[in-house]
């Protein structure tokens, strides 16, 4: 299980590096590949709770939670059907708010 997880710190952050695309004005849409977690799953059982984490973790990545997407449930369009209807700039994390008269 080990060679799963080995808790080792890595030279990169995802959230970091998430946080610099957004920066930049990059929006970020997330795909869980749902066929590898399976297998997981079926190599060991502590790897249910990787897999837990590491799903949740694509949703968090995500510009907006309903852009995070699973292969299982893809559709081909739904990305774009998600994606355009947004016009407006998207925050993240602590943002100060607008206000609308």
């Amino acid at each position: 299980m080990l060679q799963l997880a080995n808790a080792q710190f890595r030279p990169l952050d995802t959230f970091e590096q998430a946080a610099q695309l957004h920066r930049r004005g990059i929006e970020i849409v997330s795909i869980f590949h749902d066929a590898g977690a399976n297998v997981l799953r079926e190599v060991h059982a502590a790897a249910a709770e990787l897999t837990r984490r590491s799903r949740r973790q694509y949703q968090r990545l995500a510009s907006l939670p309903e852009w995070s997407f699973t292969t299982d449930s893809l559709r081909s369009s739904q990305i774009l059907e998600t994606w355009l209807p947004v016009r407006t700039s998207l925050g993240r994390g602590a943002c100060p708010g607008v206000l609308l008269k």
